[in-house]
């Protein structure tokens, strides 16, 4: 301690208030993380209503579009649309195998809040 200073003030900061913790560019990033997962889940998917049945990158792109799914799960739950609703109905989609169902859904779902 500074011999100079006052034993009676402190030298820890004040706690802060929630609001003035959290960090806003947080929210701008969990936005973006939203947009460019229903970006890819339908690229993903468009790719996939294009191949062949038997085509080799069909795994990978069956496996992507359910990395993005589990993604979007949970961020969904914090918004009221498309919302967790539409990410189990595109889940059964892709399961029953039908991309081009899948595609079409996401196109209509995304509409709304596509720029």
């Amino acid at each position: 301690m500074d011999a100079h200073a006052d034993p009676t003030s402190s030298t820890e900061p004040e706690p802060m208030r929630a609001a003035e913790a959290v960090d806003e560019n947080v929210y701008d990033s969990v936005h973006r993380l939203r947009a460019d997962a229903w970006a890819s889940l339908e690229e993903a998917a468009r790719r996939l209503a294009t191949l062949p049945r038997t085509s080799d990158a069909r795994p990978d792109l069956d496996a992507r579009v359910e990395e993005l799914l589990d993604l979007l799960g949970p961020i969904e739950s914090c918004w009221s649309a498309p919302g967790t609703a539409a990410v189990r109905e595109l889940r059964a989609l892709h399961r029953a195998g039908d991309a081009r169902k899948l595609t079409d859904r996401l196109t209509e779902v995304r509409q709304p809040f596509s720029g």
